[in-house]
């Protein structure tokens, strides 16, 4: 009996045409403004409807604070808290149903855990700023005082998007908690 060694082959470097060639072109170009990717597609018109609802968030805040504010005996630290609570619990709701379409049980309840937290931090955040604002501009009134708060709401705003998609993607709930809509 024999044992062959294994016989090596090569295969032939390619020539620089062949390394320098142009990819072949697209069979079918998107066209222009179209996303080929469902899954970015639907990303962007969360981003839009996120936008479209935060926007009318910081409508709904601006209105309270301004009611609020013809009232002298409200504080604009009082008008503020107010304001956020009314506009969060809005906002989270309109997210939940209309950017991230979440049905599925439990999304109730989570939405309004997310976007209270980060509420909460985004509160804290603008309380802080606003009393170093009314500190160092006091004659500003509450119009600077509502563009000041929008400003760093902005800023929460994005961290809000990124934290409710997250929890609104999860699926549903353990427990059997019921959907409320």
């Amino acid at each position: 009996m024999s044992i062959q060694a294994p016989v090596a082959t090569t295969t032939p470097a390619p020539t620089p045409a062949q390394t320098s060639a142009p990819p072949s072109a697209p069979t079918s170009a998107p066209t222009s403004g179209s996303c080929p990717n469902p899954t970015a597609r639907r990303a962007r018109g969360a981003g839009w409807r996120f936008g479209a609802i935060g926007v009318a968030s910081s409508v709904v805040y601006g209105l309270v604070v301004g009611a609020l504010g013809l009232a002298p005996a409200i504080s604009a630290q009082a008008a503020h808290l107010l304001a956020t609570a009314v506009s969060t619990v809005t906002g989270s709701a309109l997210h939940r149903g209309f950017t991230f379409r979440a049905t599925h049980a439990g999304s109730w309840r989570r939405s309004q855990v997310a976007g209270g937290g980060t509420a909460l931090l985004g509160m804290g955040m603008s309380t802080v700023a606003l009393i170093l604002w009314q500190h160092a501009v006091p004659q500003s009134g509450r119009l600077g005082d509502v563009v000041l708060v929008y400003a760093v709401n902005g800023v929460m705003g994005l961290v809000n998007f990124f934290v409710m998609r997250r929890v609104l993607r999860a699926g549903p709930a353990a427990g059997g908690e019921s959907a409320r809509g």
